[in-house]
């Protein structure tokens, strides 16, 4: 029985981690229906409120959560420059519910900009448990043994499953071993294997003693087509890693930030990055004893030097950004990993978790478009952890490295910014993919990387307009409002929430017109239009102006001159739903907004004969 148990779990395993470089001819399903959980509350917290008044408000607006019997028990908490961001879990007993929640993100005035709802209802009674957690954990070590030596249990906990309405006693195990993660649920009932899900995100279908010291390094700054102007071929091919003049012409030297002086060596570790031999194959991480690594791409040194140079880089500039708790540690990272498979993945995992970097066709760890993207997963766990659920929220992660790795190589060079993976992919080893796909959403397939492409394409049209700066901090303060089981519509309300919270919504209309070009934002709601405020008039026969604007407590509409028949105003959050309606008065009317949630709106003046003229009102606290 228990060769049987490790050939079926070797199958379970092996199975979903050859899939993922995403290059399966098999016909995939079609695109899942759009759940959207992204809700608008119109909740004011007190100057001094917390996770204990924001529980009461939400328990309060949501009293199906006590009719149930259940309660919330806060999961994290954390700090962005835009506000704060708290995740509580559905528990029923004390017992979680798997993946149901709540998520709030709340403004720095403590006015809840948005919710992302996943609670869930039942109609069954409570299942009892059979297993206790110490029970489970000492079976655990003859369930999961597939051979592995380091072998280590990450999480035993009991959960309530909930399908078809129906409540199901399970244990969730977390484990991982060298090169994996994996996440099980074990019914209690007989201890059989309900779901698996394999926790590390691929880029493909320390503590340390003194960090004071500097050195210097070789890497390609982003990669050797992007700074030749050459396309993948001919004398610039990856040629089983060997060296060549026209690649090693393409090196920069670099200097490697506050890497670490023992002493007696200089090695790849410092304050933000950390670089350790953690996966197969075994590749000792390259030292120094001048604090010299000007190594050629054949030599397995080169490749160290690349993770570490841009991690400590990306990570400099993600806090220049203002962004001080997302990753600002040092990520363990193997340059050398997946036992030589072509393929990069992150593995979420606390204060333990690393990225691995594969050596399969062209060394993932030679193109900084992979470094960024896998590094873009962290970053993403660290805004919030524990929250990567459902295939588009995934793609969503998914689409955020993308757009990292995109904006990042575009800072660098024009040139093919819009292959992302320009070295690593469009080859003979993989088609890497496209952070300029026209692709429309949904796609019609439900493939997490299509929706990735989608995201990463939508948020760079907007980068070419309003620029890097903003739009990375944009996107940055994203990741704290992000929620499991969230659709990329969701995450559309949520960037726009981010804008809001960090520049007053000065980005709003394009980010709306983006969204809604690309079919993101349209019909989000039943009846729902997408409102895009023009800068100018369009057929529209009276001058007018809104203001204050960002407004608090009234907006003022005034008609800059007295107009002949009648005009109405409506105003409409993003969801398209009316707030407010009405006719003008003459040439001043007031509107009473002191009770709207903080955000952006769309203000419209209407004539009888259809013209009508819109304007984006702030409202903030």
């Amino acid at each position: 029985m228990r060769y049987f148990l490790q050939t079926l779990l070797f199958l379970l395993v092996v199975g979903p981690l050859l899939a993922q470089k995403n290059t399966s001819t098999t016909s995939e399903k079609t695109s899942e229906a759009r759940h959207n959980i992204y809700e608008k509350p119109n909740i004011q917290l007190s100057a001094n409120g917390g996770a204990a008044e924001l529980k009461q408000a939400i328990l309060e607006l949501k009293p199906m959560v006590k009719n149930l019997g259940c309660d919330l028990a806060l999961q994290t908490e954390i700090e962005s420059p835009g506000g704060k961001h708290y995740n509580f879990r559905q528990t029923l007993g004390g017992i979680p519910i798997y993946q149901t929640g709540i998520k709030a993100n709340v403004t720095k005035n403590n006015r809840v900009m948005s919710l992302l709802n996943n609670l869930k209802g039942f109609s069954s009674s409570v299942p009892s448990f059979q297993h206790s957690t110490a029970a489970i954990e000492n079976l655990i070590p003859g369930l999961f043994d597939e051979g592995f030596s380091d072998f280590k249990l990450i999480q035993n906990e009991q959960f309530f499953l909930l399908e078809n309405e129906q409540l199901k006693a399970v244990h969730l195990v977390q484990y991982q071993s060298n090169t994996m993660m994996w996440e099980v649920l074990l019914a209690d009932a007989d201890l059989s294997e309900v779901k698996r899900r394999d926790m590390a995100a691929y880029r493909k279908p320390l503590t340390s003693t003194a960090t004071d010291s500097s050195g210097i390094g070789m890497v390609f700054i982003p990669d050797p087509l992007t700074t030749s102007g050459q396309v993948y071929g001919s004398l610039y091919v990856d040629n089983n890693d060997a060296d060549s003049p026209e690649l090693n012409n393409e090196r920069r030297q670099v200097v490697l930030q506050d890497i670490n002086w023992t002493g007696s060596l200089f090695e790849l570790k410092g304050p933000y990055v950390d670089l350790q031999d953690r996966e197969a194959p075994t590749d000792p991480i390259a030292t120094s004893v001048s604090g010299d690594f000007g190594f050629t791409r054949s030599q397995q040194g080169f490749e160290d030097v690349m993770v570490y140079y841009h991690l400590d880089t990306f990570q400099r500039y993600v806090q220049a950004c203002g962004f001080m708790n997302l990753q600002n540690g040092p990520i363990i990272a193997d340059p050398h990993g997946l036992n030589l498979q072509d393929n990069s993945h992150f593995i979420p995992a606390g204060i333990d978790s690393r990225l691995g970097f594969g050596e399969g066709g062209v060394d993932d760890a030679e193109d900084a478009d992979v470094i960024i993207h896998e590094y873009g997963h962290a970053l993403s766990y660290a805004g919030s952890p524990g929250t990567n659920s459902g295939t588009e929220r995934q793609g969503l992660d998914e689409g955020i490295g993308d757009y990292l790795a995109a904006s990042y190589s575009k800072s660098i060079s024009y040139t093919f910014w819009k292959n992302t993976f320009t070295w690593d992919g469009h080859n003979e080893f993989w088609p890497g993919r496209s952070a300029s796909d026209p692709t429309l959403y949904p796609p019609s397939s439900a493939n997490l990387y299509q929706y990735g492409s989608i995201w990463a394409s939508t948020l760079m049209e907007v980068h070419d307009i309003i620029g890097r700066s903003a739009s990375d901090k944009v996107v940055l303060q994203s990741l704290y409002g992000n929620a499991g089981n969230m659709s990329l519509s969701d995450a559309a309300l949520v960037i726009i929430d981010a804008d809001s919270m960090l520049f007053g919504g000065a980005h709003y209309a394009q980010y709306q017109q983006a969204f809604c070009l690309r079919g993101i934002l349209d019909g989000v709601m039943p009846g729902q239009n997408c409102w895009v405020a023009g800068d100018a008039p369009v057929d529209f026969a009276g001058d007018w102006k809104a203001y204050p604007n960002p407004a608090n407590g009234l907006i003022h509409i005034q008609m800059e001159h007295l107009q002949s028949g009648k005009f109405d105003y409506v105003l409409r959050d993003l969801l398209g739903r009316t707030m407010r309606s009405g006719e003008m008065k003459g040439r001043q009317t007031d509107i009473e907004v002191g009770d709207l949630a903080v955000g952006s709106y769309i203000l419209t003046i209407s004539q009888a004969n259809g013209t009508q003229d819109a304007k984006r009102i702030v409202i903030a606290r």
